[in-house]
């Protein structure tokens, strides 16, 4: 049972944001972080990252800037709507020292939940993608 006034968490969540966002700022001054839009498919100019992150229409063509540009142990990932991007992008993975190599399919559909059970609902307008996991050895 819950007592009292519901109370916000908005000043926490606030508080919280503000102290991430500076956390941010502090990284990307550094050096150590950087976000934007990377012209990637021409080369990656940092060495010895940790990781790559990529959603672009052809990630495959990155695979072999990534591998020179990753530190051994750090990750690669992509994000691709569409299987194809994802064989193409398999296939170049495999000509490179990458392990742990693994696809998963995300995929949103809603839930009925009822008194006598619960399970997804028939009709589905449903969204998908994949995300290809790969470490450099």
């Amino acid at each position: 049972m819950i007592r009292g006034r519901p109370r916000s968490t908005q000043s926490r969540s606030s508080a919280a944001s503000d102290v991430y966002k500076r956390q941010v700022q502090v990284r990307i001054e550094q050096g150590v972080l950087r976000f934007g839009r990377l012209k990637v498919a021409a080369g990656i100019d940092e060495k010895d990252i940790d990781l790559v992150s990529l959603d672009l229409p052809e990630p495959h063509r990155v695979v072999g800037h990534a591998f020179e540009a990753l530190s051994a142990g750090g990750f690669v990932v992509s994000f691709s709507p569409c299987i194809e991007q994802v064989i193409d992008f398999r296939r170049e993975i495999s000509k490179y020292d990458y392990s742990e190599v693994k696809t998963i399919e995300t995929i949103i559909r809603e839930y009925e939940v009822k008194e006598r059970g619960t399970r997804p609902k028939t009709r589905m307008l449903g969204h998908t993608g994949f995300m290809t996991f790969a470490r450099k050895i």
